[in-house]
């Protein structure tokens, strides 16, 4: 299987050969993450941050205090890595998701006072879950050249399916790529559900679904 294949050139090697096991994940990495691991520098100490990414090491231990259990973790995305340390208040509500090799986004505070940067986590979300909690829009792309009415009606029969609280905006592109933004009203809010990109791009073609985070 590919995922004991890149694991086994990880641990021979020290880097992936055949592909970097969140390559299929890059475009909700990229969409989500508020930077990059190599931007951590340039940022502000204390400052939030939302970063996904996979646990390649994961260390367990409890506070001297209290006794709680906490975890170490590194976490690697497609550019780089860095430590991340989930204190107890976060690591009981997300303790079967803190493990090597799982994709996660870890929501929490920046600290740069040593020598590398590391994330102080409020939350650690897996993958499936991102898109629920942190999607502020949907934007439907919508080439203007051959579109036609019946397909914006089946549109407007999908959308309620679907019902939420997410905000959806039709992007109309031109010949020539000039775009126009369409906002369609809050009785068409919906939940950014995996079936929702797929019933979309039945009806006008794959990648016409993106998110805004």
């Amino acid at each position: 299987p590919e995922s004991q294949l890149l694991l086994s050139e990880k641990e021979m090697l020290g880097f992936y050969i055949t592909s970097h096991p969140l390559a299929r994940f890059e475009k909700e990495l990229r969409t989500y993450s508020t930077c990059a691991t190599t931007d951590l520098r340039s940022r502000a100490d204390g400052e939030e941050v939302l970063l996904g990414g996979i646990i390649n090491k994961a260390k367990f231990t409890v506070t001297k205090r209290t006794n709680e259990k906490m975890a170490i973790i590194t976490l690697e995305d497609l550019v780089g890595s860095v430590e991340v340390l989930v204190f107890p208040s976060a690591y009981v509500k997300a303790a079967a998701l803190v493990k090597v090799d799982a994709v996660v986004f870890v929501k929490g505070r920046l600290s740069l006072r040593e020598d590398e940067p590391k994330i102080i986590a409020n939350e650690v979300v897996a993958l499936e879950s991102v898109r629920m909690k942190y999607t502020k829009a949907v934007f439907v792309d919508l080439v203007t050249m051959g579109l036609d009415m019946a397909a914006l009606e089946k549109l407007k029969k999908v959308l309620p399916r679907y019902p939420g609280s997410i905000p959806v905006y039709l992007r109309f592109i031109k010949p020539g790529g000039k775009k126009t933004v369409l906002s369609i009203g809050n009785a068409f809010c919906v939940e950014p559900h995996e079936g929702l990109i797929r019933d979309i791009e039945k009806i006008f073609g794959p990648d016409v679904v993106s998110f805004k985070a």
